[in-house]
């Protein structure tokens, strides 16, 4: 009985100590978990992160962490912006037969990044790609051509390309091809052929193209409109992971397009797309925090929000960040960033920006004064049919800042506002017949035009209402 027990026991020992032993192994990383963590770290915007778990990858002969490593240094996420590293790091992967590397190194041939432009060492970077059996180097040939880089921009040779590719199932090549004939570029406009091209790419399972079937049936571009189709589209291609569906389904949510209007479920698909980098996605939560829509107002929330996609270079989220500084709304005023800010959404042709320029030289906040430089912001702004650029030249004509006084012109300009329910607008407008300039006085009319402002939330409408009683 004691020799079963004993057998009983070392049995159950060596059980155990194999347990433990495959627990070991499985705790073990591998080059493949390690890339894929660093993988999901780029997707959080946690380069520093990233570049740990790439570089333990590496250490493992990882040619994908190594070329990754390499992206690093070419973009300046997490490290200084340093062009020839990221090419040592791709040679390395090259090394190890990693083909994306070498469409890497093509690109920065192609577009003269950190390196002399050469159209013909880009071209032969990606016939390497081509020959080792990667077919995105036809992608990448197609897109020198679509882009013009290094080469004359020729749609009909990119289109060769990206048949060759497409031919051979590539997803990427299948969507540029629609994206051709669904904006008639170098080829006649068809939707239908687009279309096509299109299903070819869900039929080999790509997120990106049951995406932009959603977008063809949101605007009812070459199809029915019809919201109920692109909601089961962009639900197909968010299940995917696919960040332009779920930012789409978050704006639907929160607009009530299609669906009943549902600030949760827009916080929900805006925060999965954002934590994937998507920048109108974060512009938006941005927006939602700050204003208190569908959420509790919380500044340090949008600021949160707004900042990595402003850093993104997204233009909305900039103009939003300088308003922001302007105003110390949520932040310290730092009059200084609130102009950068302003200046690099403003090149990228953002109203709000050039709107917002043109007042701080209007009013001398934070730069010197000058009317010609705030009108010049302004009618840029207007040109867009801005409502607050009309608003304040309006206003610049009521009172000769930086031009002759011209009340008719003021009218004009009040009235292309107030044309887009822009509530300042009708308080000019109030303004103009209660004191009778360029009109017949009327503070009959002069009411009629401060309470409308008043209607539209403009406090100062009310007492000016008071003041014609």
């Amino acid at each position: 009985m004691k020799r079963r027990i004993i057998s009983l026991l070392i049995a159950l020992m060596l059980v155990m100590s194999a347990l433990t032993c495959l627990a070991d192994e499985e705790s073990v990383a591998t080059p493949e978990s390690l890339y894929q963590a660093g993988e999901d770290a780029v997707d959080a915007m946690d380069y520093a992160t990233a570049l740990d778990y790439f570089q333990q990858a590496a250490d493992q002969g990882s040619a994908d962490a190594i070329r990754s490593i390499g992206n690093l240094y070419a973009d300046g996420n997490g490290v200084e912006k340093d062009i020839e590293k990221a090419q040592e790091y791709w040679l390395r992967a090259v090394d190890l037969g990693n083909t994306k590397a070498l469409l890497n190194l093509g690109n920065i041939y192609a577009r003269g990044e950190g390196v002399e432009q050469d159209s013909e060492k880009a071209r032969e970077l990606y016939q390497k790609a081509i020959d080792l059996g990667d077919t995105n180097g036809y992608v990448s040939l197609g897109s020198m051509y679509y882009y013009g880089f290094g080469v004359e921009q020729d749609y009909a040779k990119a289109m060769e390309y990206w048949q060759l590719a497409a031919d051979q199932d590539n997803t990427r090549a299948l969507n540029n091809i629609a994206y051709l004939y669904g904006h008639g570029e170098g080829v006649e406009l068809d939707f239908g052929k687009a279309m096509e091209y299109y299903q070819k790419a869900v039929e080999l399972d790509d997120a990106e193209a049951m995406g932009v079937i959603g977008n063809m049936y949101l605007f009812g571009d070459g199809v029915n409109q019809d919201y109920d189709k692109a909601l089961e589209w962009y639900e197909k291609a968010a299940e995917k992971g696919d960040a332009l569906a779920q930012a789409n389904l978050g704006w639907m949510y929160q607009s009530g397009t299609g669906v009943e209007q549902d600030y949760g479920k827009a916080l929900e698909y805006y925060q999965l797309a954002a934590d994937q980098g998507y920048v109108s996605a974060q512009s938006c939560l941005g927006y939602m925090y700050e204003t208190g829509e569908g959420v509790e107002q919380d500044y340090t929330k949008a600021l949160e929000y707004y900042q990595p996609a402003a850093d993104q270079g997204d233009a909305d989220a900039q103009s939003s960040l300088a308003f922001m500084y302007e105003t110390g709304m949520g932040v310290e005023q730092d009059l200084k960033k609130a102009l950068e800010l302003y200046e690099l959404a403003a090149d990228q042709g953002d109203a709000r920006a050039q709107s917002g320029l043109g007042y701080m030289y209007e009013t001398g906040t934070g730069v010197e004064q000058d009317y010609a430089k705030a009108l010049e912001y302004y009618h840029l702004s207007v040109d867009q049919g801005d409502a607050q650029g009309q608003n304040n030249i309006g206003d610049m004509y009521e009172n000769g800042h930086g031009v002759e006084q011209d009340f008719e012109k003021a009218m004009e300009y009040y009235q292309l506002a107030a044309d887009q329910e822009f509530a300042p607008a009708f308080i000019g407008l109030g303004d103009l017949y209660r004191d009778g300039k360029g009109v017949e006085q009327s503070l009959e009319k002069a009411k009629e035009y401060y309470q409308k402002a008043l209607e539209l939330g403009e406090e100062a409408a009310e007492e000016r209402i008071k003041g014609l009683e």
